[in-house]
């Protein structure tokens, strides 16, 4: 593996492995939640959908649906706090992982303060990312994939003509790299998460390149912004 972070640097990461162990990967999804978690990744989407309709008319009800959504940890507090703001909006999150997502059903009933969310499986790259959406939401998962692939999923979603568009991201960088070193060892003991959570930063983007990623996927002046600890958010709308 190459000590350089000048350019993407794509590695199969083991949790992506067919024939993965389901023990072993529940717990690796458990710390992906404490990772989630400790990173904002669900106030960080959810400040850019609220700012958006506090700004355009929302003709509720809204849906939003979250691609790739693994154990629905991020989809079931977007419900939450959306429910909070008085916004309309159904929740269904998508994912290709079985485990994936009888964890994500199983953390909806077992909250009892959570708002419904709905969840399906969908392999978003071979059979495409449903219509109908209002909301897509994509957190973390563009860096599993190399440009073009990652270039064809979001012109598929420009193509479904939706108000919003938020993407969470990995920024690639010596101090994340670093950073998500330490963070993965003190929030799990899990071998797949310490692995691949120095390949997804290995695998994640600088600002520039997102920004242009979802410019040649159809997304006219995408907004790229960098948010602690060492993330990006991509916010478009054709509003």
């Amino acid at each position: 593996m190459s000590t350089r972070l000048t350019q993407r640097e794509l590695v199969g990461e083991l949790m992506d492995a067919p024939d993965l162990d389901e023990a072993v990967h529940r717990q690796a999804l458990r710390g992906l939640a404490r990772l989630n978690l400790v990173g904002r990744s669900g106030p960080m989407i959810l400040d850019a959908v609220r700012h958006h309709f506090h700004n355009h008319r929302a003709h509720h009800p809204l849906r939003l649906l979250d691609v790739a959504c693994g154990a629905g940890d991020v989809t079931l507090r977007l419900a939450r706090g959306l429910s909070r703001t008085g916004l309309d909006v159904a929740v269904d999150g998508c994912d290709l992982s079985d485990t994936a997502l009888a964890a994500a059903r199983a953390r909806a009933a077992s909250r009892s303060d959570a708002s419904p969310a709905r969840f399906f499986r969908q392999d978003v790259i071979d059979a495409g990312v449903p219509a109908g959406y209002d909301i897509y939401v994509l957190n973390l998962f563009l860096h599993h994939l190399d440009n073009d692939a990652a270039r064809t999923l979001l012109a598929r979603i420009v193509a479904h003509r939706p108000r919003l568009v938020v993407v969470g991201e990995l920024a690639r960088s010596w101090p994340a790299l670093i950073g998500t070193c330490l963070a993965t060892r003190a929030l799990t003991r899990s071998r797949i998460v310490h692995v691949d959570g120095l390949r997804s930063v290995r695998a994640g983007f600088t600002a520039a390149e997102l920004a242009e990623l979802a410019r040649d996927a159809g997304m006219a002046r995408p907004r790229v912004t960098h948010h602690r600890p060492a993330r990006l958010r991509l916010v478009w709308s054709a509003e």
